[in-house]
């Protein structure tokens, strides 16, 4: 049985009115979902290479479905 993933990217910090960041996750950004692990990589690798995380770290990842 094959095994799928999604895709999505997301931050993990917030900042606050007083200008600091504070840890937090935040809400998915999907960019492909249902690909197989291979695709999935790929999918993440590049688009990470294409965008600077940031000082939010804002990266893509995936997650077994």
């Amino acid at each position: 049985m094959q095994t799928y993933y999604d895709v999505f990217h997301r931050t993990w910090w917030r900042r606050e009115a007083n200008g600091h960041l504070e840890p937090e996750i935040g809400k998915r950004h999907y960019l492909q979902r249902h690909v197989t692990e291979e695709d999935a990589l790929e999918i993440a690798r590049q688009w990470n290479a294409k965008h600077a995380p940031g000082e939010l770290s804002d990266k893509a990842e995936i997650e077994e479905v």
